[in-house]
């Protein structure tokens, strides 16, 4: 649904009819301008959409996979005998497809003694289990018993090969992370920067699309407060929105030129009042696109304080 929306907002003009009398610096940028700049724009969704939906992959799957346990087993390993207390079917299972039932992954505890102490543990075995009182050949770390499983079997529901869904987040952050920086650097220039007017000098289609669009690079150029000329780039699949005959306007660093961003090119829009003021006109689409990045921040940070704690 946010797509939807940031779709259509992207398709309007940013509205700034007074965008060259700003306020003098710093400017007061409000949070709607902010939320839609940070989290706006189509691969910016789709990196959040990405990362979201590969977070649930992530506590699933990679946390609870066999390569995890490479971490646990690198140091030196010490063997005992063991015995088996209860095996039980998990609610996972391997090898399934859409006509065939997976074969079933066994949970199986066991109990060993290290010294005076004993210890329990879970390994977890693809179609096999044990009869209570059976014995086991146990491996555990030197450094601490307590990080243990059966020789030979797992000690993660998940073989390794699960690992491969951290891909998805892994797209999802190539996506969202160059957005979240551009959009920080907006923010600044919005708050401190001065405004200039730039011409377009070049036009290059990118190996990106969106909505089999495809994605363009563009390249302005302007003359800065010292007098000398610099560049700013945008990137966007609807280049009609940057083809202004007057010239596009670029706010940029006056300490450092280089370091600018088109206007017309940020997600979403907002005015300039009369005043030289910067004011949101689409608050509910702001509330829309961070609706997303919220609720993968905060439930990657809530079940990651419930896994440890």
């Amino acid at each position: 649904m946010s797509n939807d929306i940031e779709a259509k907002e992207e398709i309007r003009r940013v509205s700034h009819p007074n965008i060259d009398n700003l306020a003098p610096p710093p400017r007061r940028v409000p949070l709607p301008v902010r939320c839609h700049i940070t989290f706006g724009g189509m691969l910016n969704q789709m990196g959040w959409f990405f990362f979201a939906f590969g977070s649930i992959l992530f506590w699933i799957f990679v946390i609870n996979c066999e390569a995890m346990s490479w971490f646990s087993f690198r140091g030196p390993l010490k063997t005992c005998q063991g015995v088996v207390t209860s095996s039980e079917k998990s609610s996972a299972s391997e090898g399934g497809s859409k006509h065939r039932k997976g074969t079933p992954i066994w949970a199986i505890h066991y109990t060993f003694k290290e010294g005076k102490n004993t210890y329990q543990g879970c390994s977890y075995a693809v179609g096999r289990s044990h009869d209570a009182g059976a014995p086991v050949t146990v491996e555990y770390a030197a450094s601490d018993p307590r990080i243990s499983r059966i020789s030979g079997y797992r000690s993660r529901v998940f073989s390794a090969a699960a690992g491969v869904t951290l891909l998805f987040p892994l797209v999802g952050l190539a996506f969202l992370v160059p957005g979240w920086l551009t959009g920080r650097k907006a923010r600044r220039l919005l708050e401190n920067g001065i405004v200039a007017t730039g011409v377009l000098k070049a036009k290059e289609p990118t190996s990106s699309s969106v909505n089999k669009q495809t994605v363009y690079k563009l390249t302005f150029e302007f003359n800065a407060a010292d007098g000398r000329t610099y560049e700013a780039v945008a990137k966007t699949h609807e280049t009609q929105r940057l083809q202004d005959e007057a010239g596009e306007k670029i706010v940029y660093d006056p300490a450092d030129p280089t370091r600018a961003v088109v206007i017309d090119g940020l997600p979403g829009s907002f005015r300039v009042t009369a005043d030289g003021q910067i004011e949101s006109d689409n608050s509910r689409g702001a509330l829309m696109v961070t609706l997303v990045p919220l609720l993968a921040l905060f439930g990657n940070g809530a079940y990651a304080i419930i896994r440890l704690f």
